[in-house]
């Protein structure tokens, strides 16, 4: 198990996340999701947006460095960030064909 899904699955609260946590969402969709990350967190630099080795924990750790955030807020800002993406009208991982699809 990474860091990422260490440090949260087992926070206090809340309890669900140990569920939710079971992949990086975030790994999967990196290049997709570039543009949000710029707009969320703008002091990322464009190499670390543009970096192939991006990760929620690689996330976590970026922002814990440029916004100067404890270990566990940075990890609480990726975790809902990601539950913004799977909330939000961008279904990763699906065609725009299969959004509209859903939307029926």
């Amino acid at each position: 198990m990474s860091d990422y899904l260490s440090d949260l699955a087992f926070a206090p609260e809340p309890q669900q996340w140990k569920l939710r946590l079971s992949e990086d969402r975030i790994r999967e969709h990196w290049n997709e999701i570039s543009a949000r990350l710029r707009r969320r967190w703008r002091k990322l630099t464009e190499e670390e947006i543009l970096s192939p080795d991006g990760s929620a924990e690689y996330l976590a750790r970026a922002i814990q460095q440029h916004y100067g955030l404890a270990r566990r807020e940075a990890l609480l800002q990726v975790f809902e960030f990601e539950c913004e993406l799977q909330g939000s009208r961008l279904r990763l991982g699906l065609s725009p064909s299969d959004r509209r699809s859903l939307h029926k």
